[in-house]
């Protein structure tokens, strides 16, 4: 076991044992590496009444409209006419769910449209 000591993970100052009961599994991770528990979610933006939503990738840990890791498109429900209504980076996507990322419900949905359309 690691000696008593302090570690700073996301601006918090865990206990080295402490951290490595609450992030490390047993045995196969050494102290000092976290875990990211990576989600493909959508952000809400617009205006009221008028949504509009960024697809994003972030820590599953943050606020709906919170800090992300990278934006991989957008979602406008309320598209007329000629607007767009989905643009997916489906390769992107595709890349971050083989590192491990989840998708949300929604955005799973998306996804098989944005496939659909890019085929």
């Amino acid at each position: 076991m690691a000696s008593v000591g302090a570690f700073i993970c996301a601006g918090n100052v865990y206990n080295t044992r402490l951290f490595h009961a609450l992030f490390c599994r047993a045995g196969s991770v050494s102290l000092g590496v976290s875990f990211l528990m990576v989600k493909i979610r959508l952000t809400r933006g617009g205006a009221k009444g008028r949504p509009f939503y960024h697809v994003v990738v972030t820590d599953q840990r943050n606020k709906r409209d919170g800090r992300s890791l990278e934006r991989v498109g957008f979602f406008n429900p309320m598209a007329a006419g000629g607007e767009q209504r989905l643009q997916l980076d489906v390769a992107r996507v595709q890349g971050w769910v083989a590192k491990g990322a989840q998708l949300s419900d929604k955005v799973r949905v998306l996804f098989k449209e944005a496939s659909r359309q890019a085929a």
